[in-house]
């Protein structure tokens, strides 16, 4: 009771404003907006805060770490939650806004063979949010909301091919949430994502580009090889934290595949695959086998997983084109063509033609929506604790 007896003063203290002799106006404004946002929505204070600086963020955070000198014993977490969704919804709601910046101040890179092609202002939301809420850590009431702002954000960067905000994103969130599987998972995406051909042919492509003008922005990325060995590492300690995690250990299955290591591979998809309870993982646990089986030769073996798949999601093209190359290296052109056939048959329109492999490299991503939604009720409820 003391503890919401002293988060509404607080809040009458923000709703009635301080004294501009006593704070800068831009801290006033701040508080203004952070009482006034409501989650999810582009108000006005979206619009307001989301055009200052890093310069008028960093003035404001100074004078907020003063307000909470001044305020001991009261709680701040609930207006520093609140700061951090506001924060938040600006980078989420108003990504194209121009964004005002000076020499020196962070920015997104594209490096290439470690030659620097260029750089754009980094988006400040992401970082002055996880500021706010390292403030916020210190109230242990307020750890799981921390936990689902970091998933949440997490998984609408994962959702919107955000990779360069999501490194250091994620390398902040191993620091302050070490025994958190959800972070290790996100990172462990994070890497797989970085190997995905898509990504390395896109440097690629990028490569001629380097140390021309204009700048061309870019990501920060690692070679595939060590990629593929970062993230495999990042899965398996999110398998250590939690060894329930089935999604893990199929994704660190296929890792080990991919580099090369399938008896490692098929032990840990033939784990998931006899414990996945969901037909998406099962699906996927069967596909990789048969990936890995197919690396070793082993045909019958891969031919096996692939219809195990197929007989799962009986309209996803994934199990049918992989069991026509298998038919294709066996000679066996019929079987071939009856499989591609099968695939063209499938119609393009059909509401349950989804294929897991095709949302398979989203990780959390693909459960952004309800995470997101999840993240800006908490808020909007400790909102309503303040009012």
């Amino acid at each position: 009771m003391r503890r919401v007896a002293a988060a509404a003063a607080l809040a009458l203290t923000i709703g009635a404003g301080l004294p501009r002799a006593q704070e800068p106006a831009t801290l006033e404004a701040w508080l203004d907006a952070v009482r006034q946002h409501t989650p999810g929505e582009r108000d006005d204070a979206v619009d307001t805060v989301g055009a200052w600086s890093r310069a008028d963020l960093a003035a404001v955070h100074a004078q907020l770490r003063r307000l909470e000198g001044s305020r001991r014993g009261v709680a701040m977490a609930p207006l520093l939650l609140a700061g951090a969704m506001l924060h938040t919804d600006i980078a989420m709601l108003t990504p194209g806004r121009k964004i005002v910046g000076k020499a020196g101040d962070p920015s997104v890179q594209l490096s290439v063979d470690g030659r620097d092609s260029g750089r754009r202002a980094g988006e400040p939301g992401w970082p002055y949010a996880r500021q706010l809420l390292d403030a916020a850590a210190g109230d242990l009431a307020s750890h799981p909301t921390i936990s689902l702002w970091y998933r949440a954000t997490t998984a609408y960067m994962a959702a919107n091919d955000i990779l360069a905000d999501a490194e250091p994103h994620l390398e902040h969130a191993r620091r302050i949430l070490p025994l958190d599987a959800d972070v290790w998972f996100n990172s462990g995406w994070l890497f797989e994502a970085y190997a995905h051909p898509r990504t390395q042919a896109l440097l690629e492509a990028l490569a001629p580009l380097a140390g021309t003008r204009p700048p061309v922005s870019r990501i920060n990325v690692v070679t595939r090889s060590t990629a593929l060995q970062k993230a495999e590492a990042f899965y398996t300690r999110a398998i250590e934290l939690d060894p329930s995690r089935l999604d893990a250990r199929i994704h660190r299955g296929r890792i080990r595949s991919l580099r090369g290591r399938q008896q490692e591979a098929i032990a840990d998809l033939h784990v998931a695959a006899g414990a996945a309870r969901g037909p998406s993982s099962k699906y996927l646990a069967a596909l990789f086998l048969g990936g890995a089986y197919d690396a070793l030769d082993d045909l019958v073996a891969a031919r096996n997983a692939y219809h195990r798949a197929a007989a799962i999601y009986p309209l996803a093209q994934s199990p049918h084109l992989a069991l026509s190359r298998l038919a294709t290296r066996r000679g066996d052109l019929p079987e071939s063509l009856r499989e591609v056939q099968q695939v063209l048959r499938l119609s393009p329109d059909a509401i349950d033609r989804g294929d897991p492999w095709w949302t398979c490299d989203m990780g959390n991503g693909i459960y952004s929506d309800a995470l997101v939604a999840e993240l800006r009720a908490a808020i909007r409820r400790i909102k309503e604790s303040l009012a």
